[in-house]
């Protein structure tokens, strides 16, 4: 990727891939700005008609605000939250841009609205929380060194998860995914994230029967599943 100025030079540069393996055409951004990408995404459309599989970036490896010793510890967490919400916002435009087929974003703007609403409130609820209930507990050996850990902000932060998954639970009490009939992003993140921190620090309370049952269905998926 990579973004004109006035003389015609590049100002910043950044990578982004293309795989294409005559069935599937696969499109990697990393944590390539869509800014960066905008003139790139012409010569991209003109190439391809349709891009199947879209992957983008989720975080990010900088040292800010974990590595900062002149912020306190609630400034580097609404630091963090902030660069979340950064990247999730990145994600969803590069989505809303390439309209990958299947559209795991919605077709319509309604639609569009209703999956970023959904995943900022699994976000908030579910997955920020269930992570650092992770980081700042059994993964610490990982992430010591790396980022600020605290012996007593495991447990709290998997309560608040345990909790906010109670409400996803209610929420699919009579839908298929998250967005009703919808398969998106949001179930995409959901599963993966959730579904590895069940095995590895918060198992699924078995009495979440709706989210047991999803759980089950998307296993069984044939974009996400292990099929």
């Amino acid at each position: 990727g990579y973004n004109y100025v006035k003389d015609g030079h590049s100002q910043q540069i950044d990578t982004l891939s293309i795989i294409d393996d005559g069935k599937n055409i696969l499109m990697n951004v990393n944590d390539c700005p869509i800014e960066l990408a905008q003139s790139t995404f012409k010569d991209i459309k003109k190439q391809y008609e349709k891009i199947n599989v879209l992957f983008t970036g989720y975080g990010g490896a900088g040292p800010y605000p974990q590595c900062f010793e002149n912020l306190n510890l609630e400034e580097k967490i609404t630091a963090a939250q902030s660069k979340e919400k950064q990247f999730l916002n990145q994600a969803i435009k590069y989505i809303d841009e390439i309209k990958p087929d299947p559209v795991l974003s919605g077709s319509t703007a309604s639609q569009r609205a209703e999956t970023r609403m959904r995943m900022r409130q699994l976000d908030y609820l579910v997955l920020a929380p269930m992570m650092a209930g992770y980081r700042h507990s059994e993964g610490k050996g990982f992430f010591e060194g790396r980022m600020l850990l605290l012996d007593d902000y495991g447990a709290p932060s998997k309560q608040i998860a345990a909790e906010g998954l109670k409400w996803v639970n209610n929420l699919l009490a009579d839908k298929r995914y998250i967005c009703g009939d919808r398969l998106t992003y949001v179930d995409v993140a959901f599963y993966c994230l959730v579904g590895f921190l069940a095995k590895v620090s918060l198992p699924i309370d078995p009495s979440l029967t709706h989210v047991t049952a999803y759980f089950e269905r998307l296993a069984q998926h044939e974009i996400i599943g292990q099929k």
